[in-house]
């Protein structure tokens, strides 16, 4: 096995300090998406409509699945099985979707 040399040590020290940068501002970006998006739900819910057209953009309803955020902890204890028939059965999460009008 080779040793690690400084070039790597000082590439790695550089790579982890650029990536907790990249975390910081991928964190507070999602925060940012989630109050605006928050904002474009309850404008989107306020018309009582599945769509609406705003500035350019169309807003629209949509469903994904749901996420089981305790899955792991699940898997553990129960087992796989029993942890991809609940993953399976889970229900919708109402989304908004954010197109540019000429798109959608």
């Amino acid at each position: 096995m080779s040793r690690v040399t400084k070039a790597q040590l000082l590439r790695l020290n550089e790579a982890i300090s650029r990536k907790q940068k990249l975390d910081s501002e991928s964190r507070a970006l999602e925060s940012e998406i989630k109050q605006l998006r928050t904002v474009a739900m309850e404008d989107l819910r306020s018309t009582g409509k599945s769509s609406c057209k705003r500035s350019g953009f169309i807003l629209r309803f949509g469903s994904v699945k749901a996420r089981v955020s305790w899955k792991d902890e699940f898997i553990r204890t129960a087992g796989i099985e029993k942890a991809n028939d609940l993953a399976n059965n889970v229900g919708l999460v109402q989304t908004i979707e954010i197109v540019p009008a000429e798109i959608g």
